[in-house]
């Protein structure tokens, strides 16, 4: 997969893109646009930001490397896919998520407060 280690993202407009295997620790996401996109096995970390960003259609995250990542107070206005993914300590606190699946997916210390 790609490298996209410390990219900034910030106010891209993202749609019907798959990622494979990609490696976006550090990347920077803030107020981008998401539709309809897939980061199947990709890897992310809690440096990872998507602070205001937006998500549209359909977003998976399927077997992805998340511990740490911080999606607190988004909203995913489509299906959020994170089957198989390894969420220990991810912070969805607030979040809004109108149809997700999380099966079989490792969440340990997942923060779910507040998320609707």
């Amino acid at each position: 997969g790609a490298s996209f280690v410390g990219v900034d993202f910030t106010e891209a407009g993202i749609e019907w893109c798959k990622f494979l295997a990609s490696d976006f620790r550090a990347a920077r996401f803030e107020g981008a646009r998401f539709r309809d996109v897939a980061f199947e096995r990709c890897t992310f970390d809690s440096r990872t930001v998507f602070t205001g960003a937006t998500f549209d259609g359909e977003v998976e995250i399927s077997r992805a490397m998340a511990d740490g990542l911080n999606l607190a107070g988004l909203n995913f206005l489509g299906k959020l896919l994170a089957n198989r993914a390894k969420l220990a300590g991810a912070s969805f606190r607030g979040t809004a998520i109108s149809n997700g699946e999380l099966k079989e997916a490792i969440a340990p210390r997942a923060n779910f407060s507040g998320a609707a």
